[in-house]
């Protein structure tokens, strides 16, 4: 297979791969069906694929095991960075790139292509989901509805991509209210986290995550910070500090901004946010209240 550049490292392609292909033999439902929810240009798509090919899963019974989704639309940062010289301007579709980039396992992969609250969902247990699509807080009260219900206690996995990513502050809340039924496992380097499931989630269990008091938010932040190493430390404080500021605790937000630029600054993939959540509290004193966060994904 050709190697797939997407935005995920080789250490979460490995991780994936393993998954797909030895979760079967450790309990998971022999109808379950994996959701790879954010496939982008298929870099995950073909990671799980390439697993579940060298499962024990009878080739039969691989065919539509795997659902892709993705809005496959093309954003600036993706046509100014990650699709750059492939032609695609903002607003484009980049399904072709996919398409070609699964072929050889375009059997296994059931695609859903649009917004994914709007989208199928499967009817079969979930044996893998792998979420790197919640780009707001409507859509991460959606999938946790709709999909984590889906999870079996003992015999699937969460895998949150974008978990130590500091400008989603809707997963870290969400997965800190609902700590008691789906567990912090352990930090795939460098972004994805895997949660064990230990009681089947309930649609009533989510909660909206902009509920939380500020206290407990920020209580979760510290657990979430406690749990993982190294540079992740440093990116889930930033996105700690940008909570604040989109709470208007602008002060707070920026000294532990600062306290994070010393104790991390040599190290680039936590210094590299440094400037956009600078920004954000500068653009919020300056507007007068801080923008809200899901419309300023990727600042």
């Amino acid at each position: 297979m050709p190697y797939v550049d997407g935005m995920i490292t080789d250490l979460e392609r490995q991780a994936l791969g393993c998954f797909a292909k030895n979760i079967w033999e450790h309990g998971a439902s022999k109808e379950a069906v994996i959701v790879d929810g954010g496939c982008y240009v298929g870099a995950s798509t073909v990671a799980l694929a390439e697993g579940l090919h060298e499962s024990k899963v009878p080739e039969q019974k691989r065919r539509g095991r795997i659902w892709s989704y993705d809005l496959f639309r093309t954003t600036k940062a993706m046509a100014d960075h990650y699709l750059k010289g492939s032609g695609l301007q903002a607003g484009d579709s980049f399904q072709p790139i996919f398409e070609k980039n699964v072929a050889a396992y375009r059997d296994y992969v059931r695609l859903e292509a649009g917004d994914i609250q709007k989208a199928q969902v499967p009817e079969a247990p979930v044996a893998i989901l792998f979420i790197d699509i919640l780009w707001s807080w409507d859509c991460t009260n959606y999938v946790g509805r709709r999909f984590y219900p889906l999870l079996e206690p003992g015999r699937s996995l969460l895998i949150h991509q974008d978990f130590v990513y500091p400008f989603y502050p809707w997963v870290i809340l969400t997965m800190g209210q609902l700590s008691n039924i789906l567990l912090f496992a352990y930090n795939v380097q460098y972004s994805s986290v895997v949660f064990d499931v230990a009681k089947r989630v309930r649609e009533q269990d989510i909660d909206d995550p902009r509920n939380v008091e500020v206290s407990r938010g920020l209580n979760i932040y510290d657990q979430f910070i406690d749990r993982v190493e190294g540079w992740a430390q440093g990116a889930l404080a930033l996105g700690k500090a940008l909570y604040l500021a989109s709470l208007n605790r602008i002060e707070e937000a920026r000294r532990l901004t600062e306290e994070v630029a010393v104790k991390f600054a040599t190290e680039p993939l936590v210094t590299q946010y440094l400037e956009a959540i600078r920004g954000y509290c500068d653009r919020a004193v300056a507007e007068g209240k801080p923008v809200p966060l899901d419309q300023a994904v990727g600042i």
